[in-house]
């Protein structure tokens, strides 16, 4: 069982992973949500997932967004028995961050999707193409391919970023490659904005360069 004050202890200093600003604290759409990115309980969520859930529930938040999908089971347990799970605690599951790639796709499409997801996120991408502006473009194609798949499927396709994307290279910033290659309709951002900071630029700048392209933030 996981201890109250290590959860609470844990809780704290990773609350700053949520999915979107608190819309009572902000002026947010009304349909906006704060959730939790339960990576930053993965210790917890490992031994005890169940009783992980349950603690979240009972602190408030309403909206998770799982880092745990492997073998096609989400913390060990099938899409649909996920979605219950959550569902019986009062939560709804958003989003999940998985290692999808153009080989899984489309059995990772259908899973998300049985977990009553909105949500694919792409937490990164092989290292190989972050040594040069191609590779970034390479991504980006890669990045429409399943952001299309997504979107027939009733899916949205958002990519989460790091601070390397931020690294000029070649007098450009590839983060923006990532941006004006990818197609609005079928790839979102999910931007970290402790990241974009840390790599030093300026996320209202971002805002208004490319309106409407960051659908899901990480707070920290």
């Amino acid at each position: 069982m996981i201890n109250r004050r290590e959860f609470v202890k844990t809780l704290s200093a990773g609350v700053a992973a949520s999915l979107l600003m608190p819309k009572k604290l902000l002026a947010f759409p009304a349909n906006s949500s704060i959730g939790i990115q339960l990576y930053t309980l993965h210790q917890q969520m490992k031994n005890d997932a169940i009783g992980t859930l349950q603690k979240v529930a009972d602190v408030g938040f309403y909206t998770v967004e799982t880092a745990g999908y492997h073998e096609r089971k989400f913390y060990g347990f099938s899409p649909k028995e996920f979605k219950k799970l959550v569902s019986d605690m009062g939560m709804i599951s958003q989003s999940s961050h998985a290692g999808v790639n153009l080989v899984n796709i489309d059995e990772t499409i259908e899973d998300t999707l049985n977990a009553g997801m909105s949500y694919l996120v792409l937490p990164s991408f092989d290292r190989e193409k972050r040594g040069s502006l191609d590779g970034f473009r390479a991504a980006a194609d890669d990045f429409n391919v399943m952001g299309e798949k997504c979107k027939k499927a009733g899916l949205s396709f958002a990519y989460h970023n790091h601070s390397f994307e931020f690294e000029e290279m070649e007098g450009k910033v590839p983060y923006d490659t990532l941006l004006e290659n990818t197609d609005p309709g079928f790839v979102s951002m999910q931007l970290d904005l402790y990241w974009m900071v840390y790599g030093r630029k300026d996320p209202l700048a971002y805002f208004n360069k490319f309106p409407g392209r960051f659908e899901l933030f990480h707070v920290k």
